[in-house]
C-alpha cells in the first residue's frame, strides 16, 4: 500500500528487517524469552536447524539514514547484513550467559519442534488467544537458513560493518539483568 504513493516527488522506502541486537536505552530486548528459555534448559541447549539474518542497532540507524538520503521512487530493501545458523547464534549467547564453551547445542528434529508449535497453537485456542503465528506451520520458517546477503539492500544504503558478536552480548547482558532484577525500569516490546 506504502509503496502504490511512491512517485518522482514522494519516495518511499521500506526496509524489511531482520532480527536486530544491540539495546536501546529504556526497552526490554527481545531477546529476554529466549535467555530465559535456554536458562530453563539445565545441561544443553535444544534448538531446531537453521538460521537467520541479522543487523545490529546501529545498522537500523545507518540503513534509515541511507533510505531517507538515496532512495527515489518506491522501493523494498531486504535488510540483512550477518547471516548465522541457529547454533552459531547461540554459541555467542551461551558466551555471554557465562556458558562454559563445552555446553552442547542439540538440534533437535523438524518434527519435535512442529510437535510443540501444535501444543502451543491448541493452548492459545483454549485460552481464546489469536497469536500472531501459527505455530505449527512456523516450524518450515524456522528450520530454514533465512539469509539475506547484505547486497541487497544494506550496501547500497550504505551501512558499515558493526561488532555483531558484541552487540549480541549487550542484548543478552541486557536480558539477564532484567531477569535478575538488576534493572526494572524499561518498556516492553507490548509496550507495558
Amino acid at each position: 500500500m506504502a509503496l502504490s504513493f511512491a512517485d518522482d516527488n514522494f519516495a518511499v522506502s521500506i526496509l524489511e528487517l531482520p532480527y536486530i541486537f544491540g539495546t536501546q536505552p529504556g526497552r526490554k530486548p527481545v531477546w529476554t524469552f529466549l535467555v530465559e528459555m535456554i536458562k530453563a534448559m539445565k545441561k544443553a541447549t535444544f534448538y531446531p536447524r537453521g538460521g537467520t539474518t541479522m543487523v545490529t542497532v546501529h545498522q537500523v540507524a545507518e540503513g534509515l539514514a541511507g533510505a531517507l538520503q538515496k532512495n527515489n521512487g518506491g522501493h523494498l530493501y531486504p535488510f540483512g547484513y550477518y547471516n548465522m545458523t541457529w547454533k552459531e547464534m547461540l554459541t555467542i549467547f551461551h558466551k555471554y550467559m557465562g556458558y562454559s564453551s563445552k555446553r552442547k547445542i542439540i538440534t533437535i528434529p523438524d518434527f519435535l519442534f512442529r510437535m510443540k508449535g501444535s501444543q502451543i497453537d491448541h493452548m492459545r485456542a483454549r485460552h481464546n488467544i489469536e497469536g500472531g503465528l501459527n505455530m505449527r506451520k512456523f516450524t518450515q520458517m524456522q528450520t530454514t537458513n533465512l539469509f539475506i546477503n547484505k547486497e541487497e539492500g544494506a550496501d547500497f544504503l550504505g551501512v558499515k560493518p558493526d561488532d555483531i558478536d558484541a552487540r549480541i552480548g549487550d542484548s543478552v547482558k541486557l536480558c539477564l539483568d532484567i531477569i535478575d532484577n538488576k534493572v526494572n525500569d524499561v518498556v516492553d516490546m507490548k509496550g507495558e
